[in-house]
């Protein structure tokens, strides 16, 4: 019987399977149609604590069919379901209607980012806007224990 050290020991965490390889394995091409679509078209904002975070965007089942070429809404539904048990998306349909809601988490954002080949931060990327009425967030260092005002422009 192997224990968690002789586990480690035997199969590594390399370079060659970083998280984002693990997630796109378990990925269907209509769960990654479906993401691609979120991200593309969902507004992404950052938290004046420093948090991503998407807008909820409304999809009804017509749009998700042509978006993943699946018309089995149930099928549908079961894709959604796992997208939100990968954490990559918050949301799903609304049991009264055909439509569905769905937010992108932040792992779900730097899953599309790094698909694209990009390296930089997800606020390079997306140029996010800051939530709030002014311009200013908060920052804190894990490290020092303060709190630093960041002023943007």
């Amino acid at each position: 019987m192997l224990d968690i050290k002789e586990i480690s020991v035997v199969r590594p965490r390399t370079p060659r399977t970083p998280l984002f390889v693990t997630i796109l394995s378990q990925l269907t091409s209509s769960e990654a149609s479906i993401l691609n679509h979120c991200c593309n078209n969902c507004k992404i904002k950052m938290s004046r604590g420093g948090w991503l975070h998407s807008e909820y965007i409304s999809l009804n089942s017509i749009q998700l069919f042509e978006i993943t070429e699946i018309t089995d809404i149930h099928r549908l539904d079961r894709e959604l379901d796992h997208l939100r048990a990968l954490e990559l998306i918050e949301g799903g349909f609304n049991m009264s209607s055909p439509h569905a809601h769905i937010s992108i988490k932040t792992l779900g954002i730097q899953l599309y980012l790094r698909c694209q080949g990009f390296l930089g931060t997800p606020e390079e990327f997306f140029q996010v806007e800051l939530e709030g009425e002014n311009s200013e967030r908060t920052r804190i260092d894990p490290c020092e224990e303060r709190t630093t005002i960041l002023s943007e422009g």
